[in-house]
């Protein structure tokens, strides 16, 4: 006779619902000012590849901000409806995919960037959209496959859906599988070849006789944005990665404690990428601060 399945408690459901509610409005704030920046950027001639790139990330971060905010109070209030109703619970599950998809971007962000800065190859804009787009319809199409097939699932925290790696959910698991941990990668390898490569700059410009600690100074800083910037996206998507190698290897369900942990954790996705893309631009965090400061003097002239 088979185990019955183990739930999540009640106490441990409202709290990770507390958690995706304040991720969810934080995501929202933080990616909508970033793309009122970003699209007045675009409104110049000659933006920048990772302007537009920027863009569509962004976008697609209020779109799974919205939806993890959707999660946070329908799963609750008036009921559960993803667990009640499984149409709405195919919609919870099409919601994860769109995140993922996200850091996906991410990867190919990172990739763009190593090119340019250690190797000055600018590709056109057209190429990354092409991957991009291609991800996302990739991963789109067989989501809907797997919506028509009714393979949504409800996980053991009773407060998100997944789709059953079966039939065509095989093929979802398995690209998502290999985009998941090949953007990890390219995100880690990217991060670290611009260490390195600034550092290799930084380092002869003392044969310029550039002062010692200009020179270190900049390579501090170098150091320090780099490192950070991967330990925020390590930090986010190591349980991620974790839940997928656990899976892989012992060939069964994720423990009760790793699907929380994976869960509450990956939902910061939406937070982590507009974080690191202002922190590693610093052009458009220029641009967003000086944004945030117009919209406060109207408020403090009148005191």
């Amino acid at each position: 006779m088979p185990s019955p399945l183990t739930v999540a408690s009640q106490s441990i459901q409202d709290a990770m619902l507390i958690d995706f509610g304040v991720c969810g409005l934080t995501g929202l704030i933080l990616n909508s000012l970033l793309l009122c920046v970003l699209v007045s950027k675009l409104k110049k001639r000659g933006a920048h590849t990772d302007v537009k790139i920027c863009t569509f990330i962004a976008f697609a971060d209020i779109l799974a901000s919205i939806g993890i905010l959707f999660r946070s109070i329908f799963t609750k209030f008036p009921y559960n409806i993803i667990k009640v109703h499984p149409g709405w619970c195919k919609f919870d599950g099409l919601i994860s995919v769109i995140m993922n998809c996200s850091g996906y971007t991410l990867g190919v962000m990172s990739v763009e960037r190593y090119l340019l800065i250690c190797f000055n190859i600018q590709l056109s804009i057209w190429f990354w959209l092409i991957v991009i787009f291609s991800i996302y319809l990739l991963m789109i199409i067989l989501t809907i496959l797997s919506i028509a097939s009714d393979l949504q699932v409800l996980t053991s925290t009773q407060v998100s859906c997944i789709y059953s790696a079966t039939g065509v959910g095989y093929y979802g698991f398995l690209f998502g599988t290999i985009l998941f941990v090949a953007s990890f990668i390219s995100v880690l390898v990217s991060y670290f070849g611009i260490i390195v490569k600034k550092s290799k700059q930084c380092l002869n410009q003392i044969n310029l006789n550039v002062p010692k600690n200009t020179v270190y100074k900049e390579l501090t800083s170098t150091l320090v944005k780099s490192l950070i910037n991967i330990a925020i996206y390590l930090l986010c998507f190591s349980g991620k990665l974790y839940g997928l190698f656990y899976t892989l290897v012992t060939g069964s369900k994720r423990p009760m404690v790793v699907e929380i942990f994976c869960q509450s954790i990956i939902c910061w996705s939406v937070v982590v990428n507009p974080i690191i893309l202002l922190y590693m631009n610093t052009e458009i965090r220029n641009s967003l601060t000086t944004m945030l400061k117009g919209v406060k003097l109207p408020f403090s002239s009148n005191r």
